[in-house]
């Protein structure tokens, strides 16, 4: 009898051997994945990973397998290159897999199902559903932005934006880039980090290219805001973003003759006009323009007229300075600094100016050089006779 149960006993233990998968207890090794459920667009492989998750504290290798879905999107479980059929498990470890699918160009928007198992001894231990909710792609679309599109500055500046070229669609496009700015303004493109100056690039579906956008303007250009359009285009589908700069005022003037000589000659106790042109040589409006000189003491400068209320950009105005040598002067050089300012701005002529002495006086100083010499010649008759 208790022969007969010793081998039982025996050929029960050959039985168990043969389904080691029996040894494992509910939930041993467990398939997972964070992405249970997915959007795909048509034509685009589906890639993620699944976990296979050892609970037991032996070794385990278990047998990995898609056994349902739609057999067209040749779906597989790969990792490291090679399609993946088992997985040797360390003691209370995870081994992650990849699953993939590639929906069909034919394949129709709808929901679709996988199922993954995981097998031990020919007995399933473990199953994972996986939903793919398959939708039409998407072949427009695009982003054109950037943070700061409103800058200030001065004329003759280069101003730098850097923008974002988001490509909506679910294809690779080449997109061109163009921009609509005022003339004599100049704008490029190019990839950030890098000097090449580009048209277009070539964005993959879905991503986001960085630009770096250079906009220079003209050395001579009025003080206000401008704005300038740039455009993404691919195909049919295009996008604008808007950009605005404000050029600010620069005040400059220059202050010359208008014979561009800088001496003149002048009379005692007579006035000498001089003229003047003065022009505002900046882009900002100059207001109330006044003169003022530095002359020789007993001198005196006048101006005509004696202030400007207001001169435009690239405009200019006759002054005449009006000199008046002093009742003291000697004949002889002089100078006089002439200055015209306005707006935080100034500009100097010095003047060199020859002083002659009057008319009148060569006269009398001509008449006592006779006087003189009829005198001594009446003195050398007088005592010439004795």
């Amino acid at each position: 009898m208790v022969r007969r149960a010793l081998m039982v006993v025996a050929a029960l233990a050959v039985v168990l051997s043969s389904f080691p998968a029996l040894a494992l207890a509910d939930g041993a090794v467990v398939l997972s994945t964070t992405y249970p459920s997915v959007v795909a667009d048509k034509g685009k492989q589906i890639t993620f990973p699944v976990d296979v998750v050892n609970r037991t504290g032996d070794f385990q290798q278990v047998d990995v397998r898609v056994v349902d879905g739609p057999a067209d999107w040749t779906p597989d479980l790969r990792s490291s290159g090679f399609s993946v059929r088992s997985v040797m498990l360390e003691p209370n470890k995870s081994q992650s897999i990849d699953f993939s699918a590639t929906p069909p160009a034919a394949a129709k928007a709808g929901d679709y199902a996988f199922v993954l198992r995981a097998f031990s001894g020919g007995s399933v231990i473990s199953e994972l559903r996986i939903a793919v909710t398959l939708r039409d792609a998407v072949s427009s679309g695009l982003k054109l932005s950037t943070q700061f599109p409103n800058v200030r500055g001065q004329a003759g500046n280069t101003f730098s934006f850097t923008f974002d070229l988001v490509n909506q669609a679910g294809i690779d496009r080449d997109i061109g880039l163009s921009a609509a700015a005022p003339s004599g303004w100049q704008v490029t493109f190019k990839p950030v980090g890098d000097s090449k100056q580009v048209s277009s690039f070539r964005v993959k579906a879905g991503d986001t290219q960085s630009i770096d956008v250079e906009v220079a303007a003209p050395q001579k250009v009025d003080a206000g805001d401008y704005d300038i359009t740039l455009q993404a285009t691919s195909g049919t589908d295009k996008t604008q973003s808007p950009l605005k700069i404000t050029i600010l005022g620069q005040s400059s003037l220059s202050f010359t003759t208008t014979s561009g000589n800088l001496n003149t000659t002048a009379t005692v106790d007579q006035d000498t006009k001089v003229a003047f042109v003065i022009k505002n040589t900046g882009s900002a409006p100059l207001q109330n323009i006044t003169f003022s000189s530095s002359p020789p003491d007993g001198w005196t400068v006048t101006f005509q007229p004696d202030h400007v209320a207001t001169l435009g950009p690239d405009q200019q105005q006759d002054v005449s300075a009006v000199i008046r040598p002093g009742s003291r002067a000697l004949a002889g050089d002089y100078m006089v600094t002439l200055t015209a300012g306005a707006s935080g701005t100034s500009s100097s002529q010095d003047l060199r100016v020859t002083v002659n002495t009057p008319t009148a006086w060569g006269i009398i100083g001509l008449l006592a050089i006779v006087a003189v010499l009829g005198g001594l010649g009446w003195v050398f008759v007088r005592y010439s006779r004795r």
